[in-house]
């Protein structure tokens, strides 16, 4: 008898300990987990969070997609972190909008809500015609005050413009970029060469944020929230940086960059640069005149550091 009372309170401490215990981290679904990071404000919180175990990375990921950050593929090994990927587009927020750019023969601009305009001429070079150039659709070929351009679709609020030699190129605050102008040697990054008379959207990355674009003479670099430096167009020579003189009519991204972090992008004629994190200048392309800065006039298909600017941080 003495027996069974000891082994019936045994039981029952047992099942008050199981009551008074926490749940583990491992009991918890997935769903309740990520219900816990939404209520997280920012992303140093979520990196606590991720940190504190494994079985919230899930949870983690599914916050920061709610939020719309760029993530890294899971095989990236350069990103050992979901949570540096946030904090590292957090500080990428950060560039500078890029509200007015001059082209050739035309000006772009952004206003205060976010709407484009822009000026100029389609006619230049001796009467060489570049239909689209303005961006307001066939038929309007010059303008001679800034005139907002008729977007069309759903809301768009644009936050940064470049302008190249007969194309532009615009960055959403959300983010998306468009390309209008000359689409010869794929400069406009949508698969073909045929030239846009309007805004339209291009592909970069399948979940990439891009925070800035350069429009070159007939290439194209835009650079994403995780510091990913993608080019397309004209690669004739060596201005995408991709290893050869080969055109990309998509973007691609810049293998040779995969290391670094990019902060700021250039293109030129025919020539780019890219600034990265550590405070290095890399650039690429045609040589002549000693344009890419490493103390002769080769040519250089593949980013290379300035080696003059060691001694200085670029930012």
């Amino acid at each position: 008898r003495i027996a069974m009372e000891s082994s019936r309170e045994c039981t029952v401490s047992q099942q008050l300990d199981d009551e008074q215990r926490p749940l583990a981290l491992a009991s918890l679904p997935t769903d309740a987990l990520a219900h816990i990071c939404s209520l997280l404000p920012a992303p140093e919180d979520l990196s606590c969070a991720e940190r504190t175990s494994l079985h919230f990375q899930e949870a983690v990921v599914r916050a920061l997609r709610a939020r719309r950050y760029g993530l890294p593929a899971l095989d990236t090994t350069c990103e050992p972190s979901w949570t540096q990927a946030a904090l590292w587009e957090e500080r990428r927020d950060r560039v500078p909008a890029q509200p007015i750019a001059v082209g050739f023969s035309h000006v772009t601009f952004v206003d205060d809500s976010g709407r484009l305009l822009s000026c100029g001429t389609e006619d230049f070079d001796a009467g060489v015609d570049r239909p689209g150039l303005l961006g307001h659709g066939e038929g309007v070929r010059r303008l001679a005050q800034p005139t907002r351009l008729p977007v069309t679709g759903q809301r768009v609020r644009f936050r940064s413009v470049s302008s190249g030699v007969a194309h532009t190129l615009a960055v959403s605050e959300r983010g998306d970029v468009f390309a209008w102008g000359i689409g010869a040697r794929g400069r406009l990054g949508l698969g073909e060469e045929e030239d846009r008379a309007s805004p339209t959207i291009v592909a970069v990355g399948s979940e990439s944020r891009a925070v800035a674009v350069s429009a070159g003479g007939a290439h194209s670099l835009a650079l994403t929230a995780e510091g990913h430096v993608w080019s397309f167009g004209d690669g004739a020579l060596g201005q995408l940086g991709h290893g050869d003189l080969s055109s990309q009519l998509r973007p691609k991204r810049i293998g040779d960059l995969r290391w670094s972090r990019g902060t700021a992008i250039s293109a030129c004629v025919v020539h780019s640069l890219v600034a990265t994190s550590d405070g290095a200048a890399y650039s690429f392309g045609h040589g002549n005149s000693g344009r890419l800065g490493h103390g002769d006039t080769a040519r250089q298909p593949s980013p290379r550091r300035i080696g003059g600017l060691r001694s200085e941080h670029i930012s």
